[in-house]
């Protein structure tokens, strides 16, 4: 955790709309040698205050986890209080894919793939077991796709849209194949 608040503090070298390499430090401020990529997009949200305001989506990958955090207000981290997140992800092909994430008490990754903690202000998703890919892979005619593999090999734009009880956030993100 120590780990990823020292790593906010490096965010702002990120460019806009490109996945960076950025090396983590610990709570010293010392390398740790360890890095992850880091992609930030520009993009809009509405609720009952407000419409098609500036908001901005951190995409964090590091391992076999993919972290969102979403800043609106002049850069204020959302804060994530619903039962439900619902992923809506359309691809250049026309395909659009849907993914219902369910919030935890404990921690952002439920089942150990998708997940959120309520009232935090970020979220992720975990590459599947070989196990849980056989089973995406054989259901992938009915529209099943993990959304990791989809972010982690797309080549491309991928339209994003994440609804929050009453807030919709709207991002276009480059897979990270893209890079």
């Amino acid at each position: 955790m120590k780990k990823l608040l020292l790593l906010l503090l490096f965010i702002p070298l990120v460019s806009f709309s490109q996945w960076q390499t950025i090396g983590t430090a610990d709570e010293f401020g010392d390398a740790t040698g360890e890095s992850l990529e880091v992609y930030q997009a520009k993009g809009t949200f509405s609720n009952s205050a407000t419409t098609n305001s500036e908001s901005v989506l951190t995409l964090k990958m590091q391992g076999d986890i993919i972290q969102f955090s979403i800043t609106e207000y002049n850069y204020n981290p959302a804060t994530y209080l619903c039962d439900n997140i619902n992923l809506a992800v359309k691809i250049e092909s026309g395909e659009v894919f849907r993914r219902s994430l369910s919030s935890s008490m404990n921690y952002y990754l439920v089942d150990d793939v998708y997940g959120f903690k309520y009232g935090g202000s970020s979220f992720g998703i975990r590459k599947p077991t070989a196990k849980r890919q056989k089973w995406i892979q054989k259901r992938r005619a009915k529209g099943e796709i993990d959304l990791f593999s989809l972010i982690s090999t797309y080549n491309g734009e991928i339209k994003m849209v994440i609804t929050c009880g009453g807030t919709t956030y709207k991002f276009n993100i480059e897979g990270y194949n893209t890079k």
